[in-house]
């Protein structure tokens, strides 16, 4: 199966992004995040193997890309003492809640790329433009926000199997949850305000 030439940077970028991390994690020994190495390389095959069903535009593409190399990024690189993902870049609330975290700003921007994508599996469907829609507007804020449970439900998982990962608990995990909704209203009210 040829690839098409608008996709070949994505691939490209994402197989040396993947496999240098990979190799890195599994040097570090850093077991919790070589799972999120699987996960990035399964929505990459299901991408590849989905591009001719579904029309995904280059940059939500590009969206996701970064999202995975942030993410990553996340979990191995360091401010001075503090893990890039326990950075707080404005203190607007401090412990137990930590806002604003790296994290939080990650969560919003990855869950609200999952919405814009969610609105191009179903684009084809929709008798209309999505413009001035609200319904669709609700339910792609909820495609997403559902999108954000399942990846707390993985992280969940994580803890379960490796309790000293650095996940974090109810807290992280509630303000984890605000922060994807908060990505995936914003991204559904810009499809309600843009896409015609």
């Amino acid at each position: 199966m040829t690839l098409e030439k608008e996709y070949r940077p994505l691939l490209l970028v994402n197989a040396v992004v993947a496999a240098a991390f990979t190799i890195y994690y599994f040097m570090s020994g850093n077991f919790e995040f070589m799972i999120y190495i699987g996960v990035v390389i399964f929505f990459m095959a299901l991408i590849f193997f989905t591009r001719n069903k579904v029309n995904y535009p280059v940059p939500v593409l590009w969206g996701l890309s970064i999202w995975a190399i942030l993410h990553m990024s996340g979990g191995t690189f360091m401010i001075g003492e503090t893990r890039l993902y326990d950075f707080i870049f404005v203190p607007i609330f401090a412990e137990p809640y930590n806002v604003l975290r790296f994290d939080q700003i990650i969560h919003a921007f990855g869950f609200g790329v999952t919405t814009l994508v969610a609105y191009h599996l179903i684009k084809p469907y929709l008798a209309g433009p999505a413009k001035g829609k609200m319904a669709l507007v609700i339910v792609l804020a909820a495609a997403g926000m559902g999108a954000g449970s399942v990846n707390e439900i993985v992280e969940f998982l994580i803890t379960v199997v490796n309790q000293s990962s650095g996940v974090g608990g109810y807290i992280n995990n509630s303000v984890d949850l605000i922060a994807n909704a908060t990505g995936a209203v914003i991204a559904a009210t810009w499809i309600y305000k843009t896409e015609t």
